[in-house]
């Protein structure tokens, strides 16, 4: 059964089936899905689906097919933060105000042009107004930072600076992968810069990017503007916070409760 199906969902290049590396097919051929005589297209395509859903929507999406949905990812923020040692609303904002955490960011909303240029903007509007909105709200909030570190990439330089926390250091340890220095390099590098202790008081703000289509436990999943919060422990680097840009506004509540 399951070879006719294959057969039925078979994807064909000019030279005929080729070897891909998720289900055995060549990602790069041109795309024919065959249907079966008499079943409508439509359930053909949910059954392809089924058993084999990344040609299936490939081979689909190729030839137009009808009424087919684009695929789509369901996003998974990480690294996840542990319910036993989880920090929210005022005991997140007494913790903070103490000092001892990285607050690692992603840069904010980019705009239509991203460039190598730093002279010239690489966020959006929006993404302008969220970092200068973050920097004002922990200012009002009181959290003390003794540190800002970013990425060298102008989006990330640029989100940093609007922060207006104090003098931004660059490091390569909170860049992208390249061929320079690796995916697998590059998390060894992040993490070290998360261990940095913060100086006595103070918070460390490193601002980065979010790193997907690496090995899971070495992914950062964050939204723009988003922060996570670390801390480390005896040399063991924890999540502890999650706060998204807009839910700066519930930590300013919990201040005045």
């Amino acid at each position: 059964m399951m070879t006719k199906l294959k057969n039925w969902c078979g994807v064909w290049s000019e030279n005929g089936p080729k070897a891909a590396p998720v289900l055995g097919f060549n990602a790069m051929a041109r795309f024919e899905v065959l249907s079966l005589k008499g079943i409508s297209r439509a359930l053909t395509f949910a059954a392809c689906i089924t058993a084999f859903p990344v040609s299936a929507q490939e081979a689909a999406l190729a030839n137009g097919a009808p009424n087919m949905p684009t695929p789509t990812t369901v996003r998974q923020p990480y690294p996840p933060v542990d319910a036993s040692v989880a920090l929210a609303g005022k005991p997140l904002l007494d913790a903070l105000r103490k000092g001892g955490f990285t607050l690692y960011l992603r840069h904010t909303e980019t705009g239509a042009a991203i460039t190598e240029q730093c002279d010239v903007s690489n966020l959006s509007a929006k993404g302008i107004a969220m970092a200068r909105e973050l920097g004002a709200q922990m200012k009002q909030l009181r959290i003390p930072v003794g540190r800002v570190v970013s990425s060298p990439v102008c989006r990330v330089q640029e989100t940093a600076r609007l922060l207006e926390m104090g003098e931004v250091e660059l490091s390569s340890d909170l860049a992208q992968p390249s061929k320079v220095l690796p995916a697998a390099d590059l998390y060894g590098a992040r993490m070290r810069q998360l261990a940095v202790p913060p100086r006595q008081g103070t918070n460390t703000i490193a601002v980065g990017h979010m790193h997907g289509g690496l090995p899971r436990h070495q992914t950062m999943d964050l939204e723009f503007g988003e922060i996570i919060v670390f801390r480390a422990d005896g040399g063991v680097v924890k999540p502890l916070a999650r706060v998204r840009a807009e839910n700066w506004q519930s930590l300013a509540a919990a201040n005045q409760g």
